[in-house]
């Protein structure tokens, strides 16, 4: 999401990663958009298309947000212009030619906001004393936002992610952690068993939540939103192909067929972890007990 770099007299420019858009980087991008607003700036950000830890760690769980989601989160916050940039290629670039080439020339920045730990340049040599140098009262940093003692991060957040604690990880994020993918015509088992489904596979590079069942909210392509129960996994029921997908069952939708399109699962709550049942009817019998326990949740908020 970018406007004509050169058609605006100078930019607020918010920096980080921004893996996520949690509540902290929102902090950060509200308090660029009110900068803007007191000085006649255009609200930016400087961004980087995957997180840098990604090129670091190869252990790295998957990322929260791909770089679209990034993009339509931030503009939901107000900011109109950013700039993406790939890591790989400015990594090595010193502190002061990153500032120079990228927040004076390229984005016109005359103030700067960022969070207290952020660091920027080749060996992570540029911190929040070298923006202070640059841009004096008009470097802005924010301290930490934290809940229940602990920092809201990116790291964080795909922890709690990937051990299924999905409901914390929407408390810091600001809203429910989600997957999209296409639908696609599956062997049509849940509809045999009375509970049928809307298929979709795992997106590519994001962090997964361990196999089970969840309570969840699913968006159709017109988006439009139907309480859900989401199974995760592999199906070892009935399913012997190894295949990960999401299989989502709608609660008490009246509109029947549902048409093939982009979906996205919203995790709220996890149920339970996945289970290789005895029999068919065992596995209908649980199908229809975390149905239940789905929608007693959405009585209850």
């Amino acid at each position: 999401m970018t406007e004509n770099l050169s058609a605006f007299n100078g930019s607020a420019v918010a920096l980080g990663s921004f893996d996520g858009v949690h509540a902290g980087h929102r902090a950060i991008l509200s308090e660029t958009v009110s900068a803007a607003d007191r000085a006649g700036l255009t609200p930016s950000a400087f961004t980087f298309g995957m997180p840098p830890a990604l090129f670091k760690n190869p252990g790295f769980p998957g990322i929260l947000t791909d770089t679209d989601e990034k993009l339509a989160l931030m503009k939901e916050c107000g900011i109109g212009t950013v700039l993406v940039a790939d890591f790989g290629d400015i990594h090595g670039l010193s502190p002061e030619d990153f500032i120079a080439l990228f927040l004076i020339k390229k984005l016109k920045a005359k103030t700067v906001i960022c969070g207290e730990d952020f660091r920027f340049g080749a060996d992570r040599a540029g911190n929040t004393d070298t923006l202070r140098a640059f841009f004096g009262e008009n470097a802005v940093v924010l301290p930490f936002l934290t809940f229940n003692g602990r920092k809201v991060s990116s790291t964080e957040i795909r922890a709690m992610v990937a051990e299924g604690d999905v409901s914390t990880a929407a408390t810091l994020l600001g809203r429910p952690y989600s997957l999209s993918g296409e639908s696609f015509e599956g062997r049509h088992d849940g509809r045999r068993l009375g509970f049928p489904t809307i298929n979709i596979l795992p997106p590519d590079g994001k962090v997964l939540p361990p196999n089970g069942v969840y309570i969840t909210k699913t968006v159709f392509p017109d988006c439009t939103d139907y309480p859900s129960v989401t199974n995760i996994g592999l199906s070892p029921t009935l399913d012997f192909t190894g295949t990960k997908r999401l299989e989502t069952h709608l609660l008490n939708f009246g509109g029947g067929f549902c048409p093939k399109g982009r979906y996205t699962v919203m995790f709220l709550e996890r149920v339970r972890g996945e289970f290789v049942f005895g029999s068919v009817n065992e596995l209908a019998e649980q199908i229809s007990k975390d149905k239940k326990r789905a929608e007693e949740y959405f009585k209850n908020n």
